[in-house]
């Protein structure tokens, strides 16, 4: 094995020796308050707290806002959220199933497989009443199909396979009446392909087969239109229609069953795919696709990491990889918190003791104020009926860019929140340090905030995650940033103070 270089030795011991110092510091801090129990030295502890969360955001804060105690047991009792609880179960244990949203609240629960083969059996899930009940049977069995909700309330479910294999066939299931009626054939047969709905109200159909191709469903008019084909045959992969019209594709499998890293964009009107510049930190299978109100996407699970990602459409790359459970994270609240949030999705993985989130192959589905956690298979191989339900909300942040220098202001914006309430941001660093901080902010008329981070030296090559929770509401959310892509000056060779300085980027040391 090579030796480490004497610049990378440098460039860690002298990162590590500002980080050491700065946990020194807070250490003795914190020493000399819990020396004593007295009131007054709980106060004065608690200003010190703050006085060196103020320090690490580089004293300044947000416009009205005020900077939360770094100790977390000063606000632990209040982020504590409702651990999931279990509903009634599904009527059939199933995976690789879909659920859909309706109109009037309920979830349509179709398809899938268990260890009879694959169902054409559906049931309707009520939130009002947290029951399942039987529904209409689908005409064909299907699993690894997609699940759709038209303009029109109706939802149409496309290709998926059954003992005969991949299906080209689809069938539009109708509330109002709650039959099955058959719908206009794909051009081919597709089984772990993707279905995004256009403002035009067509659904665009990509990969599930041999060749990676692509359609579009006029449902209206029954007819299909070539869209071109992919860089590489996906399935399994996940897709998001951006705000300028676009489509992302990430991940998936490719023929050969091996998951995949890359992404692609789908160029509407041109019918054309490009690939996105860069990879995803990890392969990603089914990963959640979230859609933020800034246009960003958050890419999130899909892997057995537990954690998420973003891309970003103004650069037109994937960054901001994190856990988000960061690794040796102690805040108590922070279990809570990722669990009443939508970056949730990358707790379930198999491979993991906790029978919750022992699952894949599962839907979640977002509800008014909570999230439906259907079926699924746990690493047994055993397939699932179980129904995890989670506090929830569209309570969203993000951040203005998805990479920070520095010495740079992080600017934390939110959406969705309750009319005036303070909402607590909280940056954990990842892995875990005793540095945590965060501040207050106090939501507009609208719900919205903008809290400012200011990035410090001994952040370089940190992964952060942020989570904001409305002290009122509960309302949560999470996002994430790095300081790990800017050029640092040092010297290649620590014994010559006659040196000339080096620019190293992140990609040499990793």
């Amino acid at each position: 094995m090579m030796s480490p270089n004497p610049t990378s030795r440098f460039r860690l011991f002298t990162t590590s020796t500002i980080r050491i110092t700065v946990l020194l510091s807070l250490i003795a801090i914190a020493a000399t308050v819990l020396a004593t129990t007295s009131s007054s030295a709980r106060s004065l502890g608690q200003r010190l707290f703050a006085g060196a969360a103020t320090i690490i955001t580089g004293g300044k804060t947000a416009p009205g806002a005020n900077v939360a105690p770094a100790n977390h047991a000063l606000t632990a009792e209040s982020e504590e959220a409702a651990a999931p609880i279990e509903s009634s179960t599904l009527v059939i244990e199933r995976r690789a199933h879909t659920a859909t949203r309706l109109s009037d609240g309920r979830v349509l629960i179709a398809g899938g497989e268990n260890a009879s083969g694959a169902l054409n059996e559906t049931e309707l899930y009520d939130p009002s009443s947290g029951t399942f009940s039987v529904a209409a049977n689908m005409s064909t069995a299907r699993a690894d199909h997609t699940a759709t909700l038209l303009a029109d309330g109706r939802v149409l479910i496309t290709g998926g396979r059954n003992g005969g294999g991949s299906l080209a066939t689809t069938e539009i299931f109708d509330p109002a009446t709650g039959a099955f009626t058959n719908g206009p054939s794909m051009s081919v047969a597709r089984a772990g392909h993707s279905a995004t709905l256009f403002a035009s109200g067509r659904v665009f159909i990509a990969g599930g087969d041999a060749s990676g191709s692509a359609e579009i469903l006029d449902v209206t008019a029954g007819t299909s239109t070539a869209a071109g084909s992919m860089s590489v045959a996906r399935s399994q992969h996940s897709a998001a229609l951006l705000q300028d019209g676009r489509v992302l594709i990430v991940g998936g499998k490719d023929a050969d069953g091996n998951a995949l890293a890359t992404g692609e964009i789908f160029d509407t009107p041109a019918l054309s795919f490009s690939s996105v510049d860069g990879a995803l930190k990890v392969s990603r299978v089914r990963a959640l696709l979230r859609v933020l109100f800034d246009g960003k996407v958050q890419i999130i699970g899909g892997s057995n990491d537990g954690s998420m990602e973003i891309y970003d459409p103004q650069v037109e790359t994937f960054g901001a990889y994190v856990h988000v459970q960061p690794e040796g994270d102690t805040c108590v609240g922070l279990p809570g918190q990722v669990q009443a949030a939508q970056t949730r999705a990358a707790l379930f993985h198999n491979g993991q003791a906790d029978e919750v989130f022992d699952r894949s192959s599962h839907t979640i589905t977002e509800l008014s104020n909570q999230a439906i956690v259907a079926g699924g298979v746990n690493t047994s191989g055993t397939v699932l009926s179980s129904i995890p339900l989670f506090t929830s909300s569209n309570a969203a942040i993000s951040t203005d860019k998805l990479d920070y220098s520095p010495g740079e202001t992080v600017n934390i914006i939110g959406r969705g929140f309750q009319a005036g309430e303070t909402v607590r941001i909280k940056v954990h660093e990842d892995p875990h340090t005793p540095l945590e901080r965060g501040l207050d902010v106090v939501a507009d008329a609208d719900g919205n905030f903008v809290g400012q981070y200011v990035v410090q030296q001994y952040d370089l090559y940190m992964k952060f995650l942020v989570g904001a929770r409305g002290l009122t509401s509960g309302l949560t959310a999470q996002t994430s940033f790095t300081d790990g892509n800017v050029k640092i000056a040092v010297s290649p060779n620590v014994e010559s103070a006659n040196t000339t300085g080096h620019q190293f980027t992140v990609e040499e040391f990793n």
